[in-house]
């Protein structure tokens, strides 16, 4: 460990030495070549971490508990996992708002952890190994900030954008990650106890994972606020505001349409359509893929999206040529062929209905440009 004194910014935005100086320290922690998880805590003082293996409190140096400083001290947990060669790859990185102390969680209602998870393409989270008691009655809400995601409940996989907001529970095999090109950030809480179970229950959300489109930001950013300022004094006092502001989030979700509970299948829905949108694909084939009624496929997509199946088929269509040409030499009607329009004339009048302009228009204007 080698400490040196040095210049820092400190948070107030003033320059200059702290009192303790300013040092980098290095911490070597030798694991065994098992596929297991490792999280390492630290908060922004050093000499105090605290290390936790598949989730549960394993070793822990000085105090890493942020709440033995003063508040704007941050918190951030790395976390990492050995491959069979013993090489260490990191999840990227969290800072806590709240992580709770204790090794049990017993009691109405608990919060586990609150946070936020900032972009990093080796992000990954895997609880399907967990095997403490709580872990397997916890549940998970998450808002991503911006990005795109995965999320893998019992092997089933979905994608999550900017703008999203999901809920798993843990009594599900759960894994989710970064999308490698446009890794996401979030803001997230775990929650657990008998009454969460509960509301689960009452609000029918019983489901391994429930996705929905919905503008709750400010809610999760009160939650971040309330769990930031908590300590052993006012518990009580946060625990009741967070669980209300959890059930102004599940009546969000819940109040709009009888459907909402049926959003992953939105999702795949519109996956499956990004996935698709050079072929020749139309509500019959969504319909034959999922096995739905078409009536059920255009009430809950338009439900969750806004718009029909068949509006956003157009769309994509209309983003895709616009990068066709932009980026290559092919003729309006190639693109209009590939794209599946019945000829170039049906293509320039969609074209021009959606963007007000021509593709020639188009591509001469954003060209020059």
């Amino acid at each position: 460990v080698n400490l040196q004194s040095g210049n820092r910014m400190d948070l107030s935005g003033q320059s200059g030495q702290t009192q303790l100086g300013c040092g980098t320290y290095l911490l070597r922690i030798q694991v065994p070549s098992t596929r297991i998880s490792y999280s390492l805590g630290m908060p922004e003082v050093f000499s105090a971490y605290q290390l936790y293996i598949n989730g549960d409190p394993a070793l822990s140096i000085g105090n890493p508990n942020p709440d033995h400083y003063r508040d704007a001290t941050g918190s951030r947990l790395v976390s990492f996992f050995p491959d069979e060669n013993g090489m260490i790859y990191s999840f990227g990185t969290e800072k806590y708002a709240y992580e709770n102390p204790h090794s049990e969680y017993e009691g109405p209602f608990c919060i586990e952890k609150m946070g936020i998870t900032y972009p990093d393409k080796r992000y990954l989270i895997d609880r399907q190994n967990y095997g403490r008691y709580f872990y397997r009655h916890i549940y998970i809400f998450e808002y991503v900030i911006s990005g795109e995601g995965y999320v893998e409940c019992d092997h089933e996989v979905y994608k999550v954008r900017a703008g999203d907001f999901y809920m798993l529970s843990s009594r599900h095999l759960l894994r989710y990650y970064c999308d490698q090109e446009n890794p996401y950030s979030k803001i997230w809480i775990n929650v657990g106890g008998r009454i969460m179970t509960e509301m689960m229950q009452l609000y029918n959300l019983q489901s391994g994972i429930v996705i929905k489109q919905m503008n709750c930001r400010k809610t999760f950013d009160s939650i971040y606020e309330e769990c930031a300022r908590m300590d052993e004094s006012n518990k009580p006092e946060i625990y009741r505001n967070v669980f209300k502001l959890l059930v102004r989030i599940l009546d969000q979700l819940t109040g709009d349409a009888a459907c909402d509970m049926m959003a992953p299948s939105s999702y795949k829905i519109r996956d499956f359509i990004d996935s698709n949108i050079q072929a020749n694909i139309g509500l019959d084939d969504i319909a034959n893929k999922f096995f739905f009624s078409k009536s059920y496929i255009i009430s809950c997509f338009k439900n969750e999206f806004g718009i029909s199946p068949k509006q956003y088929i157009i769309q994509k269509k209309i983003e895709t040529a616009k990068n066709m040409l932009l980026e290559t030499d092919m003729s309006v009607k190639a693109i209009s062929e590939m794209l599946h329009f019945a000829d170039s004339h049906h293509f320039s009048n969609t074209f021009k209905k959606q963007t007000g302009i021509s593709p020639m228009e188009y591509r001469m204007k954003t060209g020059l440009n």
